[in-house]
């Protein structure tokens, strides 16, 4: 597990009684360019989290929450508080409902979406709301009841320098979330907390009572997860090469992918993950505006 880094906390003489992860995802999250995206069952999810020293987990499926029943059986033999959330993919943008009762409808407007998750007495968290994919609430973010100001996958680092800013000018509550889709990835960002069931956890992160460890998941974590997206997903990205790519085009893009899936260790493949994380750094310091906005 990375060295984490401890943000500034809020309450800082806090004991810390929950250290949770806010932001996860099983394999029951499907994307849509690739559908295979996370590769965790809920029961191996849950049992990670123990190992790492977890001691609650949010489970934030994209708009499911198939893996609810046998991640809260799990959860109930390891000890560990389950909290039902989904990361419901609004027409504005990813909105995490923390404490759910019942799965939201997807390409709703984020106000709709707000109102659906408070009407269930649960938490509306805007994740990665300046990401560069352009999946975030961005501006919209103040309307929720807290921040993602730290994702352990947005790995160009300004995104998240934005969204603390953003939280902080607006003085709202900030958690953080690893955003793991690989049990290798999971607890890179860990929310402390005093709580010992669901409504006082929901209590103590809407008023912000909350501190952080937090560290960005690892070129090897990134290919890692590169290989399985595209290994699983092999017969349909060879089927968007051959539709999209001209010669040589085409023929260079299957001849690296077949390289990739043959050797995913080799260093060629970490060193373009340092470079294309570096390269993403410098786009996304000047895409929002040295985070200062």
């Amino acid at each position: 597990m990375p060295q984490p880094t401890l943000l500034k906390p809020s309450q800082p003489s806090w004991l810390y009684m929950l250290h949770l992860e806010l932001h996860c995802h099983t394999g029951y999250s499907k994307g849509k360019k690739l559908p295979y995206e996370a590769f965790m069952t809920p029961e191996e999810l849950i049992q990670t989290a123990k190992q790492k020293g977890l001691s609650a987990v949010a489970i934030t499926d994209h708009d499911t929450c198939a893996a609810w029943p046998r991640a809260k059986k799990e959860a109930k033999k390891q000890s560990i508080l389950f909290i039902p959330a989904a990361e419901v993919s609004s027409s504005d943008g990813h909105i995490i409902g923390l404490g759910l009762n019942e799965p939201i409808s997807p390409s709703l407007p984020a106000e709709e979406t707000l109102d659906l998750i408070h009407q269930q007495g649960a938490l509306a968290i805007a994740s990665h709301p300046f990401d560069l994919k352009h999946v975030g609430l961005r501006h919209q973010a103040a309307k929720a009841d807290a921040i993602e100001i730290f994702n352990a996958l947005s790995i160009d680092r300004f995104s998240n320098v934005r969204s603390r800013r953003f939280a902080s000018r607006r003085h709202l509550s900030g958690v953080v979330g690893s955003d793991a889709h690989i049990p290798e990835a999971l607890g890179s960002a860990v929310n402390h907390l005093q709580a010992d069931d669901l409504d006082s956890a929901l209590k103590a992160i809407q008023s912000a009572r909350l501190t952080h460890t937090v560290s960005y998941q690892s070129p090897q974590q990134v290919v890692r997860w590169a290989y399985l997206r595209l290994s699983q997903s092999q017969p349909v990205v060879e089927s968007s090469i051959s539709s999209t790519y001209p010669q040589p085009k085409k023929w260079l893009a299957q001849k690296l992918l077949h390289q990739f899936l043959r050797s995913p260790e080799a260093k060629k493949w970490q060193a373009l993950a340092r470079f294309g994380i570096s390269s993403a750094a410098i786009y996304s310091l000047f895409k929002n505006k040295c985070g200062f906005v």
